[in-house]
């Protein structure tokens, strides 16, 4: 007869092989939609490189009058001092979905003085500046109200609590070692020790490459994780 823990373990192995297996049939599609869309961008590149005389290193996005206003809320919760993860990572999500991504990484650059787009540009970096400012804590803000622009409040932000990956990679890598389900439900176990992997996969991916070693490399971390979460179920 099966123990509990047993039987705990069989569920949660029957469970993750059927997710593994849709996962892995994702990535195979993602696989080949990613080499097909490395050879259309590369055969784009060429096309546009003739007309790189008259592009623009920034661009001005028309703003839909529902998110115009300062108080618009971009995300659900707001930066902490031991929160800035998950925060980031729900930041950059939010700002892709609303085409403002280029105003935080650098690449939406400041028009010249005497262009006809200057003020729009300085209008929508105000805007992106004060939904970020927005998403942070009242007890930490005061520290990044005087960012001159999106741009330069993203790399205070990086820099007051991005810090190394070294010691955040150890942090998690310890603590996914000494986790164990405990008094936890099945569902509360999976998904904090769910979370702890996925944070760790942001601070240290696996090098993104369209060669076939890299399916096995992913399966190999796959059947990695598998195994740990395993060991961390009670026994009894």
């Amino acid at each position: 007869m099966a123990t509990p823990a047993t039987s705990s373990k069989s569920h949660f192995f029957s469970w993750y092989q059927s997710l593994h297996l849709k996962v892995s049939a994702y990535r195979a599609h993602s696989y080949i939609d990613q080499t097909n869309r490395f050879r259309m961008a590369e055969n784009q590149s060429k096309v546009s490189t003739a007309n790189t005389s008259t592009s623009r290193p920034y661009q001005v996005v028309e703003i839909p009058q529902s998110i115009e206003n300062t108080g618009f809320t971009l995300v659900s919760s707001v930066l902490t001092r031991d929160n800035y993860l998950v925060w980031i990572r729900a930041i950059r999500f939010a700002l892709g979905v609303r085409k403002k991504p280029n105003f935080i990484d650098g690449r939406s650059v400041r028009p010249a003085d005497d262009s006809d787009e200057l003020d729009e540009w300085i209008r929508t970096d105000y805007m992106v500046t004060t939904w970020i400012l927005n998403m942070i804590s009242k007890e930490i803000v005061d520290a990044f109200i005087y960012a001159s622009s999106a741009r330069s409040l993203w790399l205070e932000l990086e820099a007051r609590y991005g810090g190394s990956n070294g010691p955040m990679i150890y942090n998690l890598e310890r603590e996914i070692a000494s986790i164990s389900q405990g008094e936890m439900s099945f569902t509360t176990y999976f998904t904090k020790i769910k979370m702890l992997w996925d944070e760790l996969v942001c601070l240290d991916p696996i090098p993104a490459c369209t060669c076939p070693a890299h399916r096995h490399i992913v399966k190999r971390e796959d059947s990695r994780q598998l195994m740990r979460s395993l060991m961390g179920l009670n026994n009894t």
